[in-house]
């Protein structure tokens, strides 16, 4: 029986951390930088991060504008995009010093015992408390909206129709765009074969192609290919979605079956391209994921080696984010 545990939003709050984004505003050492964004994108709720980014997105100019007025268009998305990226830099610097200065003490046996006998735990949060309050190995954890130690975290809205019409390297509050990024990264990371200059132009490419057609990669100009098309059609066909979200045992048959189409997808894109040693690892990636946006692979230890859990096998959820004390 496989145990999976979800560790809620909040669980740093428990542990006395100073983790909102009210505390964030209160102690920023930018603070006059993230008071001159707030009261230029409005004060009301401004310690609701959701919130913020909400409002943030929502004065973008009409998606029609970009052919009328393409340099207003650019200029105020390029203004969005230093905007997030200066208060996603700031917040990473700031939840570091906190996790930094967390005091470990007397955290309830129970709780650690828990967590330890867990085979795998999705984490809402960005800090590692959790391993370091109950030494529970990094590697069965799943950190859902990225993590200080990846250096990347998810700041968005879960709204796809705030960033309708936006073109795909402007949706940097897209969580959904943003996990697909992250994911990537995490690919890259594990293959430990490319510069962090490489990485950058695989992810620059993926944020041109990350558009979808039925439920796989549109990949254009590519898409249009008639074998492409072919294939891609039938795959769709063969397809019988289990879960939207998750890596299973049907998703993994579903790849093993398909294997030699996959491939034949990969070897068809290849074919008179320029740049084939960015764009080769970017299929790496597609073909790995069946051409299909990702799934969440739970990670799992078997053995002290690193294994997927499938939900198939999960018997027991327990989702929290309280941090128990004695």
């Amino acid at each position: 029986m496989k145990k999976l545990v979800i560790l809620g939003n909040g669980l740093d709050l428990n542990f006395g951390m100073h983790t909102s984004f009210k505390d964030f505003f209160d102690r920023s050492n930018n603070i006059n930088k993230i008071k001159s964004l707030l009261n230029l994108y409005g004060k009301q709720n401004w310690y609701d991060m959701e919130d913020f980014i909400m409002r943030l997105s929502s004065t973008r100019p009409n998606g029609a504008s970009m052919m009328t007025h393409p340099g207003v268009y650019q200029e105020t998305y390029q203004k969005y995009v230093s905007n997030i990226n200066f208060i996603r830099k700031n917040i990473i610097h700031y939840l570091k010093k906190e996790e930094n200065e967390l005091e470990i003490a007397h955290f309830s046996n129970n709780v650690e015992t828990f967590l330890k006998n867990a085979d795998s735990i999705i984490n809402f949060n960005y800090t590692d408390a959790v391993t370091q309050a109950y030494n529970v190995s990094n590697e069965k954890i799943y950190h859902i909206h990225g993590s200080l130690k990846e250096n990347f975290i998810i700041l968005g809205n879960s709204n796809e129709s705030l960033v309708e019409g936006i073109p795909k390297k402007y949706r940097i509050f897209s969580k959904p765009y943003l996990r697909d990024i992250l994911d990537l990264r995490r690919y890259l990371s594990r293959e430990k074969r490319y510069s962090r200059k490489n990485i950058q132009n695989i992810i620059n490419i993926f944020k041109i192609y990350n558009i979808y057609n039925y439920t796989y990669y549109k990949l254009p100009p590519y898409f249009t290919n008639s074998k492409i098309y072919k294939i891609l059609c039938e795959l769709n066909d063969d397809y019988d979605e289990n879960s939207k979200y998750f890596y299973d045992l049907k998703y993994m048959n579903f790849k093993a079956e398909h294997s030699f189409q996959l491939k034949e997808i990969r070897s068809l894109l290849l074919e008179r391209q320029e740049n084939v040693d960015i764009l080769s690892p970017f299929l790496d990636y597609l073909h790995f994921n069946c051409f299909k946006p990702f799934k969440i692979r739970l990670p799992g230890l078997n053995k002290g080696k690193l294994t997927n859990i499938f939900p198939e096998d999960i018997k027991e959820i327990t989702i929290t984010q309280i941090a128990i004390i004695n």
